[in-house]
């Protein structure tokens, strides 16, 4: 599954078990036993945070989430530590002695499950113990993801369960698994249910003897495919449990309607799912309660207690619905009845048509995928419409905002966090464009509830806009709303365009469609006019997993403590009023780059640049980009930003999956710096193609940026393509894997598996083995950073000083070893913060020697999240005239001329610096001019200035097309810019880069870097001002 909000220590898992086996021939009262966080307990950020204090509430029974291995076959709630026998060892002896029952949860979609760590007596050993510290004997294993088809795991699981139940002759064990409802299209009915990976969960257990006592189904986050339109959530549960009840009917022979009933669990998400445009309501919940009352289902949890509360925001505190406190549970509770009743008869499953086609995958829903570009913004509307703002604002549905001179109205009830980048035209699973204030087509007479008549229902596909008439494409059929398109690949024709099928489709507009959607743009002609495609529906088709969006680039910590201030930098004395830079001529466009390309001119320096993962999305920029820009042609390397690192198998390793990524809306998220997007990675086709005279098809193992990679790499074969792991948002175990000998093993060989080897994990039908093989030639550690400093979430030890040494000591051993076995070298390098106070908690001149360079990160030296002064961001020299350097501290050394020096002085060669170069800028709003007119060293109270992707930063091809005054700084070299509405920016400009190339040339360094690619203008204007380096 692909749960998101609020799973934490293991974000998708539900699960359930209750009573004993029944009584044969009539229906038992349903158990109500929601899920509790033992992540959770004692925060005071929930309002229910331990189970007395939900005994208090009414609550006599609770799920206690999760159980997982850490430290290879070790029973934890966290990886680390067990709640269970631990911190909440006395609320659960009180809640027990109370009357209170209380499921122990294994598993759930994070972490390592036991039965994959351990043998099946070590797992009997374990769950033993917690069996005899809490008395709890109610046990549900939650196997989902790519743990449903592990039979080995299955045959351990049964293996020890049935050792149990064989010393607790009351064990009562049951499994928590993912399930959709049945679904019907013109071609049929998919029957849906649980799959057969599932199934075989189940079968294992009870061919091994175990006794079952529930099936629970996670009734959520079903997807587009599985839900074909419908909201009704609680029909959808129940649907999907009628299907279950009879797959479960051949593996219980003899049992009773009743019995069946009993085995079955329902367990939904409440309010707003991870799939945000299915949101499970106060109505559904009573359907579904109704349901389990009437026909005996024997169990009835959800996701999660502590999101059962009122109050709008983090989805992980709040279910988005609420009106009171626990008013899920309450609702639930009335499905429990005092008396055993007959059910009512069961519907017949409706039967499995002839084999249909897979359904598309569902990943949750993201920013919409890979929009152009976002125009300038225009001005407000007229009308009351409030202002679309990211900063935090709560929005529910209805809620009609004004952006860029249109109308949008919310969807889903969310909140916009800032840095979310959930800009109203680029995401339709939250926004949908409407056509005034008062939403879309207003009823002909005032409504005052939201009652579906007497307004004019919506037609089922509504058209596009009014747009100009194109001219008729000549030879293919146009597009019509009512007809069914059967057979993929059936082309029509629709505004002068011509698209193409992905599968069977009716009244989806095409160019409404979406990249991932099911209609694929093929061509454009030439004759007639187009209109801009409107904003795509609220609910497209099956979307691409969530892009983790981390920070557009590695962001500073926050200041330290003031040191003494080293000596001044060799910086010219204060000069006179900085003089305005003259304005750069217009680059011209380059000349298409031929193919292949000659390698870059031959002085040996390096010039590179990172490739972000989610530039594909909100930036629209794809690799092959690169090449029509003309950047390609001039790069000796590419950073591909960012891999990430997971606790498993007992250790830390390096993997991919599709999670959306916590941290990025909430670093305080318990599961924050765990997402991942195998989508953009190597699942989605690119919207322009590096070779675009291959075709991806439905089955191969690469698509995505990997592909695209690859096929740049032949199109320049001097190109090297490095896997950057970590940043600001993915440093979280950096510290933690790297403690001992064994775990830096075990990372670095997982790393070089997964991304040197190019062995992927299985997703949606594309990865395997060696689907990635020659994608990445070396490996970029961006660990930010050791010591501290980084994010919240990040591990942290005063061993990291050493540790980091000796994790890159392992990386280049394992990367030589495989060396001697290819002939081929691999190269390994570092991006290092370079204030002194980060410098200072490593080793330069110790992990130097196994490194082949280090990449600088000389930027963001200040930005928005200071509210002091205006200052640069990435400065040459330090300007005795600036605050920051005459309250001296920390900050004061940070230049890139203290830090090329500091890091030589810690024992670095100059030969392996290589110099970053920031391609965006960072600023301030409401800034005063001050004395010269210009806002420099000003007062920076009025927080970040507004960005196009997220505050405090917009791109240099946003930045250079803005008017106001631009100075080039006598003494720091820095560019800075003061516009008319009182913004203030910082950054590089060709003429600065022009600079910073004749001081990478006089002091020996070894090349020039840029955050990030994207940043650039179309014709590559930065990237071929750095390229100089090599001449």
């Amino acid at each position: 599954m692909k749960n998101t909000l609020g799973k934490h220590a293991a974000p998708v898992a539900r699960t359930l078990l209750a009573s004993a086996l029944i009584a044969s021939g009539v229906a038992h009262a349903t158990d109500v036993a929601p899920y509790f966080y033992t992540w959770g307990f004692g925060n005071a950020a929930y309002k229910t945070n331990t189970l007395m204090g939900a005994q208090a509430k009414g609550v006599n029974s609770a799920t206690l989430a999760f159980v997982i291995a850490g430290n290879g076959c070790v029973a934890t709630t966290d990886g680390s530590s067990n709640a269970i026998t631990g911190a909440m060892k006395s609320d659960i002896a009180s809640f027990r002695q109370a009357g209170g029952n209380l499921i122990i949860s294994f598993g759930g979609a994070n972490g390592t499950y036991l039965e994959a760590a351990c043998t099946a007596d070590q797992m009997v050993s374990q769950i033993d113990a917690l069996i005899v510290s809490s008395g709890i004997k109610t046990l549900d294993f939650d196997v989902e993801g790519g743990a449903v088809g592990n039979k080995a795991a299955n045959t351990v699981r049964s293996a020890a369960l049935k050792t149990l139940q064989s010393k607790y002759p009351d064990l009562k064990v049951s499994f928590t698994l993912a399930v959709v409802p049945p679904v019907t299209y013109s071609w049929g009915t998919d029957p849906g249910g649980l799959s057969a990976d599932s199934v075989a969960v189940v079968q294992s257990a009870v061919s091994a003897g175990v006794k079952v006592s529930r099936v629970n189904i996670m009734a959520m986050d079903y997807g587009s495919y599985s839900t074909n339109g419908r909201t009704d959530l609680g029909q959808l549960a129940i649907d999907a449990a009628v299907r279950t009840r009879e797959q479960m009917r051949p593996l219980f022979p003899g049992y009773s309607e009743a019995q069946l009933w009993d085995l079955i669990g329902i367990t939904p998400m409440i309010g707003i799912n991870d799939v945000a445009a299915e949101v499970f309501t106060q109505a559904h919940a009573q359907t579904v309660a109704a349901f389990a009352k009437q026909n005996g289902v024997g169990l009835l949890s959800y996701w999660a207690m502590q999101r059962d509360q009122a109050g709008k925001g983090d989805l992980a505190l709040f279910s988005g619905v609420n009106n009171s406190d626990l008013e899920f549970y309450n609702i639930f509770k009335t499905g429990q009845s005092a008396s055993t009743i007959t059910p009512t008869p069961t519907p017949a499953p409706a039967p499995a048509p002839a084999p249909a086609p897979a359904p598309a995958p569902a990943p949750a829903p993201a920013p919409a995928p890979a929009p152009a570009p976002a125009p300038a913004p225009a001005p407000a509307p007229s009308g009351a419409c409030a202002l679309w703002a990211q900063t935090g604002n709560a929005y529910v549905v209805g809620d009609v905002v004004s952006y860029n001179g249109a109308f949008y109205q919310a969807i889903v009830n969310f909140t916009n966090y800032a840095g979310a980048n959930w800009y109203p035209n680029t995401t339709p699973t939250l926004w949908k464009p409407v056509a005034s204030c008062t939403g879309t087509t207003p009823a002909p007479t005032p409504a005052p509830a939201p009652a579906p008549a007497p307004a004019p229902a919506p037609a089922p596909a509504p058209a596009p806009a009014p747009a100009p008439t194109p001219a008729p494409v000549t030879g293919v059929q146009p597009w019509s709303a009512s007809a069914v398109y059967a057979t993929a690949g059936t082309q029509v024709s629709y505004n002068g365009q011509v698209y193409q099928s992905q599968w069977w489709t009716q009244g989806d507009v095409p160019s409404q469609s979406g990249q991932w959607g099911v209609w694929k743009l093929v061509t454009t002609t030439g004759g007639g006019t187009t209109a801009p495609a409107p904003a795509p529906a609220p609910a497209p088709a099956p979307a691409p997993a969530p892009a983790p969006a981390p920070a557009p680039a590695p962001a500073p910590a926050p200041a330290p403590a003031p040191a003494p201030a080293p000596a001044p930098a060799p910086a010219p004395a204060p000069a006179p009023a900085p003089a305005p830079a003259p304005a750069p001529a217009p680059a011209p466009a380059p000349a298409p780059a031929p193919a292949p390309a000659p390698a870059p001119s031959v002085s040996g320096k390096q010039v590179g640049t990172y490739f972000t993962q989610w530039g594909v999305y909100g930036r629209g920029y794809e690799v092959a980009d690169m090449v029509t820009s003309g950047a390609a042609a001039k790069l000796t390397f590419v950073n591909y930003a960012f891999g990430n690192i997971y606790q498993k198998n007992g250790g830390y390793e390096c993997d991919i999956v599709n999670k959306a990524e916590p941290g990025a809306t909430n670093p305080n998220a318990p599961d924050a710096g765990t997402g991942g997007d195998a989508w953009a990675d190597f699942g989605r086709t690119a919207a322009r193609r590096v070779d675009p005279t291959t075709t991806i098809k439905w089955d191969d193992k690469l698509a995505g940026n990997f592909r695209e990679l690859r096929d740049l790499k032949a199109k320049y074969p001097n190109l090297k393509v490095m896997i950057s792991l970590g940043g600001w948002t993915w440093s979280k175990w950096f510290s933690a894997a790297s403690q001992t000998d064994a775990l830096r093993k075990q990372l670095v060989s997982s790393c070089i598996n997964t991304y040197i080897k190019g062995n992927l994990p299985v997703i949606d039908g594309r990865g395997g083995v060696a689907a990635a093989a020659g994608v990445f030639d070396g490996i970029d550690i961006d660990w930010e950073n050791p010591g501290g400093g980084g994010q919240p979430y990040n591990t942290v030890s005063t061993a990291d000083k050493q540790n980091y040494t000796l994790l890159l000591a392992e990386f280049r051993r394992q990367l030589d070893a495989l060396k001697a076995t290819t002939g081929k070298s691999y190269p390994l390098t570092v991006a290092i913060n370079v204030g002194k106070d980060k410098i200072d908690q490593t080793e330069p001149g110790k992990y130097a020697q196994y490194v082949d360079w280090i990449n600088m990160m000389s930027y963001d030296f200040h930005g928005g999240w200071e509210s002091s002064v205006t200052d640069s961001q990435s400065n040459l020299y330090a300007d005795p005239a600036s605050p920051n350097i005459k309250a001296g501290g920390a900050l004061a050394t940070y230049t890139v001329d203290n830090a090329v020096k500091n890091l030589i002085a810690a024992g670095a060669p100059a030969s392996k610096l290589v110099m970053g170069i920031p391609f965006y800028g960072r600023g301030w709003q409401n800034v005063p001019a001050g004395a010269n007119g210009d806002g420099l060293y000003q007062s920076a109270a009025g927080g970040a200035a507004p960005g196009q992707y997220e505050a405090g930063i917009n791109d240099y091809k946003v930045l250079m097309n803005l008017s106001g005054i631009r100075k080039i700084h006598p003494v720091t070299k820095q560019l800075y810019l003061y516009t008319s509405d009182k913004q203030w920016w910082s950054y590089d400009d060709t003429t600065v880069i022009g600079t910073k190339v004749d001081y990478v040339k006089a002091n020996g360094l070894g090349g020039m870097m840029s955050w990030s690619v994207d940043g650039d203008d179309a014709s590559g204007t930065l990237l071929n001002a750095m390229s100089k380096v090599r001449q």
